[in-house]
């Protein structure tokens, strides 16, 4: 019943499922399943959260922070675009989750020195906005 409102040609892509499409979506879940990405991203997420807490204990501007593996939020006691555009013009993408979270959203793949320079670079935004 459900498939029957599927039309030929409305449901599908030109390259989709071609065996060099296959043997892509092979190597990538043989990729992330032997080198048990999730564990990396927790490991690696716990290690930013817990940056983002000493920086929270510096200087009170991170209200709460809060995450699972690499999708990570710190409230902020005030506004995040600021803290948003001055992370932008040291090099670093982040996002705002509504007018006080700033949100970090790493690659998978992302390592603790990457970390490190990120932390450092929105411990200075939050010292020149807070």
């Amino acid at each position: 019943e459900i498939a029957s409102v599927l039309v030929a040609g409305t449901h599908g892509s030109t390259f989709g499922g071609t065996p060099f499409v296959t043997s892509v979506a092979l190597a990538t879940l043989t990729t992330i399943i032997d080198g048990k990405i999730w564990e990396r991203a927790a490991r690696t997420g716990q290690y930013l959260m817990d940056g983002l807490r000493k920086i929270q204990a510096a200087n009170g501007v991170i209200r709460a922070v809060r995450g699972k593996g690499l999708l990570i939020g710190a409230e902020l006691s005030g506004l995040v675009g600021p803290v948003v555009d001055a992370c932008r013009e040291a090099g670093l993408l982040v996002l705002s989750a509504g007018e006080r979270v700033l949100r970090l959203t790493p690659p998978l793949i992302v390592e603790e020195r990457e970390c490190d320079r990120a932390l450092a670079i929105i411990q200075t935004a939050l010292g020149r906005v807070g």
